[in-house]
């Protein structure tokens, strides 16, 4: 996906990627957008998050990921400490042991 066709897509600091048919989320490009702190991935056909999600994509502290195909989550996922909110809803994820590390996180569906 290419940056310019992300920035069309943000507003302020929340990028909305929601019901584009994503199969992975594209990593390299949102953290090209600094300004991007609330993403909205939801309703898409992500079935994994990139080893890459969590380091590359510090500084966000909002992310919406429901209603996708996800059945784990990385094992860095710890590495978001600023998430504040998670939104995990309608997926198949069993076990997410690292989000007990997230100080800052305060919501999880």
């Amino acid at each position: 996906m290419a940056k310019n066709n992300l920035r069309d897509k943000l507003d302020g600091d929340e990028l909305d990627l929601s019901m584009m048919s994503l199969t992975e989320v594209p990593v390299k490009d949102i953290a090209a957008l600094p300004r991007a702190t609330k993403i909205d991935l939801s309703n898409n056909q992500l079935t994994i998050l990139p080893s890459n999600f969590a380091t590359a994509l510090s500084n966000i502290t909002r992310v919406d990921l429901s209603s996708n195909k996800l059945k784990e989550l990385p094992s860095n996922i710890n590495h978001l400490q600023n998430l504040q909110y998670l939104d995990l809803y309608n997926n198949q994820v069993c076990k997410a042991t690292s989000l007990s590390l997230l100080r800052c996180l305060c919501y999880v569906l």
